[in-house]
């Protein structure tokens, strides 16, 4: 199962801030 809140912390740590939202936003579109 995928995990957001997980991903977003992990990401958040991992990867410069601003890169979440559009990380987000294709993930978005990936699990509709």
């Amino acid at each position: 199962m995928f995990d957001l809140k997980t991903f977003t912390e992990s990401a958040q740590k991992n990867c410069h801030i601003s890169e979440v939202p559009s990380m987000l936003t294709i993930l978005e579109h990936t699990y509709e």
